[in-house]
């Protein structure tokens, strides 16, 4: 009887230990997992953070180029015969430079919620990682294609004035430019006139009128 007693008793301890072994051991992979998801957020935080710092250094520079852009297109259209219509699309570029730059700000907004999240669980940790690491890849993609399309959008701007300014330049020398010389043989040629011939004294014994039909005598006269 007592055997069968200290059988059970030993089974009851055996069983606990199993239960309990088996417990710790989730735990330790729950907690190793919870480790490599807080690490992955930590990481996704400092990338964000790194990215959302560039975007503010560069938005500054970004929002007065446009001003001078517009205020250069502006004073173009000013003048005479000016290509209103390109600089209209250059305009309406700049319009859009500045949306997407707004969607950039919200997208910004996203990432800093995510950083914030709670994570004092598993589930909360898991949701705002997987939240955080979404918004900046939208986030880094908007950035990229935006800085893009702004450097494209400066260079042809850069370019139109300048084209502008090298035709204004070309006007304004051609206005000051002194007449041409005409070549010195096309002068002679034009103001040139007939060789002149001297003409030998006449005979003094020639009369001005010589009567036909009657002959002259040796001193040059004639005959009567």
């Amino acid at each position: 009887m007592t055997n069968s007693r200290t059988l059970k008793a030993a089974t009851r301890t055996a069983a606990t230990l199993a239960i309990g072994l088996c417990i710790a051991g989730s735990m330790n992979s729950c907690k190793k997992t919870d480790d490599t998801v807080t690490l992955d957020y930590s990481t996704k935080k400092a990338s964000a953070d790194k990215l959302m710092s560039e975007i503010g250094s560069t938005s500054a520079t970004m929002k007065a180029d446009h001003q001078k852009w517009l205020s250069d297109l502006d004073a173009q259209a000013a003048k005479p015969k000016a290509d209103t219509a390109k600089i209209n699309g250059y305009k309406q570029d700049i319009r859009k430079l500045d949306e997407d730059w707004a969607k950039v700000a919200t997208l910004e907004d996203s990432v800093k919620l995510y950083e914030n999240a709670p994570t004092d669980n598993a589930d909360k940790l898991k949701a705002a990682n997987d939240r955080l690491g979404a918004n900046f890849d939208d986030l880094s993609s908007k950035w990229k294609s935006l800085v893009d399309d702004n450097g494209k959008l400066q260079g042809n701007i850069q370019t139109f004035l300048a084209a502008d300014a090298g035709d204004a330049m070309k006007k304004d020398s051609a206005k000051t430019a002194p007449a041409a010389e005409t070549p010195a043989h096309h002068t002679e040629a034009k103001h040139s006139t007939a060789p002149t011939t001297s003409t030998p004294p006449a005979n003094p014994h020639e009369t001005a009128k010589h009567t036909p039909g009657l002959p002259r005598n040796s001193g040059g006269t004639t005959t009567k």
